[in-house]
């Protein structure tokens, strides 16, 4: 069997490609689709999350995230910044870090 090197399969399917019209086709399909909707299994995703928290908050995993987090907002209090509130930064990098993680959400479902 002779091997087909990757230039001769995209020459052959550039000279063989084929135009077919569409006449107004795809639009129709894609109105008669169902329109988007919540899906079903969302309830699982909250149901999973108040299972990890509760299980965060047995173990003792909250203190310690609650730690972290009050040493970070320390660093970021004792940070030398001319003329800015330690509590603007702070709550400005806190929001910041909740805008990404919802515009991360939004695209992972969208």
């Amino acid at each position: 069997m002779k091997s087909i090197s990757d230039k001769e399969i995209k020459y052959f399917f550039d000279t063989a490609k084929q135009e077919i019209p569409d006449r107004g086709f795809s639009r129709r399909v894609m109105r008669r689709l169902p329109q988007d909707q919540s899906p079903a299994y969302h309830w699982i995703v909250w149901f999973f999350g108040v299972i990890g928290l509760l299980i965060a908050w047995v173990t003792g995993g909250l203190a310690e995230f609650f730690g972290y987090l009050a040493t970070f907002g320390r660093t970021i209090a004792g940070a030398n910044l001319p003329n800015l509130s330690s509590s603007v930064i702070y709550l400005l990098v806190l929001g910041g870090m909740i805008g990404f993680s919802i515009t991360i959400y939004r695209k992972i479902e969208g």
